[in-house]
C-alpha cells in the first residue's frame, strides 16, 4: 500500500497489539489478495472510543485510513485495515494467531519492558475488561476462552505488583447458541488494587474511566456492565 509505514516497538504499538488481543483478527483470501486486520467492538458503547483513540491511534502508526462500518442488525463496529503489509507486520513480529484466536497469548516481548506491558494490558482491558459495581462490590475484570491469556495477563498484573484473583475451568449456557462452553475469569477489586491500575496502566476507553471515577467519588450507581 503506498504511503505505508511500518512502526517500531512502542508503548503506541503495544497498546494496538492488545487492542487486537482483546476485540481483534487477523484475516486474509489470498486467492483475492485480501488481507485484513479488523477490530470489533459494540457500536454504542465502543464508538466514543473507537473514533477518538483507536482510529487515529492506526493513523499515527502505519499512515493508513481506517474504514468504519456500522452493522445495525448486530449492534456492532467494525474498524477496518486493508493492508498485506500491515497485515504481515502484526502476524510476524508479534506472533499473531490469524484467522480465529486460538491459544492467544501476550508476545513475550513485552514483560521485558514495564512500560510496553502496561501499554499492552491497557489495549487488553480497554477492549474486554467492564467495571462493576454491584451492592457495594466493585471490580474491574473480564471473562476469557483461553486459559493461556489469563495467565499471561495474571503474569503481567503481578509483575506490576498488582494482586488479581482467577477462576478457571467455569462452564456456563449461551442462550444464543443453545450450548455450554467453558470460561476463565480474571479481575482485581481492591481499593488499592483498582488505585494501581489507573496510576500505572489507566485507560483509555471513556466508559471505563467515567465508572472509575464516579465510583472513586463515591456518586457511582449500580452497575454490571
Amino acid at each position: 500500500m503506498r504511503n505505508l509505514k511500518l512502526p517500531s516497538v512502542s508503548e503506541s504499538l503495544a497498546e494496538l497489539v492488545g487492542i487486537h488481543i482483546g476485540d481483534g483478527c487477523l484475516g486474509s483470501r489470498t486467492n483475492r489478495n485480501e488481507f485484513l486486520f479488523q477490530i470489533t467492538g459494540h457500536s454504542l458503547k465502543d464508538k466514543e472510543y473507537y473514533e477518538s483513540f483507536v482510529v487515529p491511534l492506526i493513523r499515527e502508526l502505519f499512515n493508513i485510513e481506517p474504514r468504519k462500518r456500522f452493522k445495525t442488525s448486530e449492534r456492532t463496529l467494525e474498524i477496518k485495515v486493508y493492508s498485506k503489509g500491515a497485515f504481515n507486520f502484526l502476524a510476524k513480529t508479534f506472533d499473531l494467531t490469524i484467522g480465529k484466536k486460538k491459544d492467544i497469548r501476550i508476545p513475550r516481548i513485552f514483560f521485558a519492558s514495564n512500560a510496553l506491558l502496561k501499554a499492552c494490558l491497557r489495549g487488553i482491558i480497554d477492549t474486554d475488561f467492564f467495571f462493576s459495581l454491584n451492592k457495594k462490590h466493585v471490580f474491574l475484570g473480564a471473562w476469557f476462552s483461553e486459559k493461556s491469556l489469563v495467565k499471561d495477563i495474571e503474569e503481567a498484573f503481578s509483575q506490576l505488583g498488582i494482586q488479581s484473583k482467577v477462576y478457571y475451568d467455569r462452564g456456563y449456557f449461551d442462550a444464543r447458541t443453545g450450548r455450554y462452553y467453558n470460561r476463565h475469569k480474571i479481575y482485581i477489586s481492591t481499593r488499592k488494587d483498582l488505585g494501581s491500575w489507573c496510576d500505572l496502566i489507566g485507560t483509555h476507553h471513556p466508559s471505563i474511566m467515567s465508572r472509575y471515577q464516579c465510583w472513586k467519588s463515591g456518586t457511582a450507581q449500580t452497575f454490571k456492565s
